[in-house]
């Protein structure tokens, strides 16, 4: 008994991959011709999952591709289909195929069944084949595109409290986990990684201001997909006088600096971000620029605060209890180091600027 395949011409083989098509070739003593009632067959037998099928054969049958089959000599010809994707079952009749599900690595036996009347002696032929359907581990699909953005992408007048959303999916249904990149500038930097949710709050942001944002979403085998660009417009300012701050906690001042790396180079796009400790304010963040300054602009609430450097590939470094006053600027400046080396360290200079 021998198997083929088909490619342009019958070519010998025992590995064949999904939705082949695999041509049997049986020798048989004592036997020729076909019967005047049900069709000879052998048995295709998956010896992973048990399910077999009948597969019939012919030693009349001239037509292609054995169309060099010579009527009457014990050599009989028949086919049946694999496939991953369909249930196992045998041929309906003349001109159709018996399938047989099978599943990558699967070995399929195909032998005599010793109740067909094609068994003409007390030897059972056989042969066992092996299905490759894809040539070794199933492929690893990247996630989906991030999509279905809120705020929607352009819009405008957004309240400043909101939160940001967005749906996500993968192919192969692993597990996702997102980097997070938002920023009034662009481009984006990165503000959280490896978070497990999809929506995200940045805190209160500044009104009548642009704001950009992405996501790339990360399955649990390292494949990624970088999401679009999006942006949005804050709401204007509503009129009025804004309530009075408590007494001795009247008007803003600065928070500035530079991040450098122990190298003595400049960080660009690491994240800064302030939280005020004495009132439990949300968090706010800037990204240093092209030379590694940062600047939260006479846009501070007077208060205490700690002040934090954040960039992937490095440790985190943070500066506990920051006093910001009215009108003046506290220079908070950083060096940080790579990721597994020592702790960041920095220098405060406190002294007072008039704005």
């Amino acid at each position: 008994m021998t198997t083929y395949e088909f490619i342009g011409f019958l070519n010998q083989t025992t590995v064949f991959s999904d939705e082949d098509q695999i041509f049997v070739n049986v020798s048989v003593d004592n036997i020729t011709g076909d019967p005047g009632g049900e069709r000879y067959y052998v048995k295709a037998l998956n010896e992973n999952t048990g399910e077999w099928v009948k597969v019939y054969v012919s030693d009349n049958d001239t037509n292609p591709p054995w169309d060099d089959n010579i009527p009457g000599d014990g050599m009989y010809w028949g086919f049946f289909n694999v496939s991953s994707g369909n249930s196992s079952q045998n041929s309906s009749g003349p001109g159709t195929f018996s399938v047989l599900q099978v599943s990558n690595g699967d070995i399929v036996n195909i032998s005599e069944d010793p109740e067909s009347e094609l068994d003409g002696d007390a030897e059972i032929a056989y042969i066992s084949i092996t299905i490759e359907s894809d040539g070794g581990e199933e492929e690893n699909n990247p996630p989906n595109m991030p999509c279905n953005e809120e705020p929607s992408n352009g819009s405008t007048d957004r309240p400043i409290n909101i939160n940001i959303s967005w749906n996500c999916s993968d192919p192969d249904g692993d597990p996702l986990t997102f980097d997070i990149y938002f920023a009034n500038s662009t481009p984006p930097c990165q503000v959280w990684q490896n978070w497990s949710n999809m929506s995200y709050t940045p805190g209160n942001l500044e009104y009548n201001t642009t704001y950009h944002w992405y996501i790339v979403a990360w399955d649990d085998q390292g494949a990624s997909t970088t999401g679009p660009f999006w942006w949005f417009l804050t709401e204007d300012e509503q009129g009025g006088d804004p309530p009075s701050p408590p007494p001795g906690e009247n008007g803003t001042g600065t928070i500035r600096g530079f991040v450098n790396d122990s190298e003595g180079e400049v960080v660009f796009g690491a994240t800064v971000l302030i939280n005020r400790t004495d009132q439990g304010q949300p968090i706010e963040f800037v990204c240093t620029n092209e030379t590694g300054y940062y600047i939260f602009d006479d846009n501070v609430t007077v208060g205490t605060y700690d002040v934090e450097v954040w960039k992937e590939g490095y440790e985190p470094h943070t500066f506990n209890n920051i006093n910001v006053f009215e009108n003046e600027t506290s220079w908070v400046n950083f060096t940080i180091f790579a990721s597994g080396g020592p702790g960041g360290e920095g220098q405060i200079d406190l002294s007072l600027i008039h704005i």
